[in-house]
């Protein structure tokens, strides 16, 4: 600091500091023939090896049949029918019990499932409860979005009810020919507080 004529010159160097935002990564996984996974659970199982909570996985599946195929889902991820194929068939279908005793699809995270086609069984000694999708998500922020899909021939439809206050969203999907033998059959559980419905669509009927 100086003083010239009853005036005190400071000099300031001035600090800017420059704050890069990281944004989220998505990264899109392809499954089918020409695809980079053969099954989903192969790609859903790479997917949830990764632990960094900001890299966002998309799932494109081909068209076709994918057989005793159950992808168990612990990360926050979206498994839909490849845009390119948009409207044709993605079928996961068991042919044998589920391995897991829960359904085709698990899910423990935040999951959206858009276009598939799901039909799934286990045998009554062992529960009787197979779903075409499983949700045992306990997070706080839990969500679950199915839209466009099918569930078909399954004991139960979805099955959750784990976390009461889990957003789940059903658009535009449908639950047919549920075939649980007993009285204990549901095209969708939830919890009573969870649900939203814009379009919901089960056995047909809007």
């Amino acid at each position: 600091m100086k003083v010239r004529g009853g005036f005190c010159a400071v000099s300031i160097s001035a600090c800017v500091a420059v704050f890069a935002v990281q944004a989220r990564a998505d990264t899109v996984m392809t499954v089918g023939p020409t695809g980079q996974y053969l099954t989903i659970s192969d790609a859903v199982a790479a997917a949830d090896a990764d632990t960094n909570p900001k890299q966002d996985y998309t799932i494109q599946v081909m068209p076709g049949t994918y057989t005793n195929d159950f992808p168990h889902v612990t990360r926050p991820m979206t498994i839909e029918v490849d845009p390119q194929y948009a409207g044709q068939d993605v079928l996961l279908k068991s042919t044998e019990e589920v391995s897991n005793r829960k359904g085709i699809i698990l899910t423990e995270a935040s999951l959206i499932v858009d276009g598939l086609t799901m039909g799934a069984k286990i045998a009554n000694s062992l529960g009787g409860n197979a779903a075409g999708i499983r949700d045992q998500n306990t997070d706080s922020a839990a969500s679950l979005t199915i839209r466009n899909s099918t569930f078909i021939g399954n004991q139960n439809g979805i099955l959750t009810g784990i976390s009461s206050i889990e957003t789940i969203a059903i658009v535009n999907s449908k639950v047919q020919k549920q075939r649980q033998p007993h009285d204990h059959r549901c095209a969708v559980l939830l919890p009573t507080r969870a649900l939203r419905r814009p379009g919901r669509q089960l056995d047909g009927k809007q």
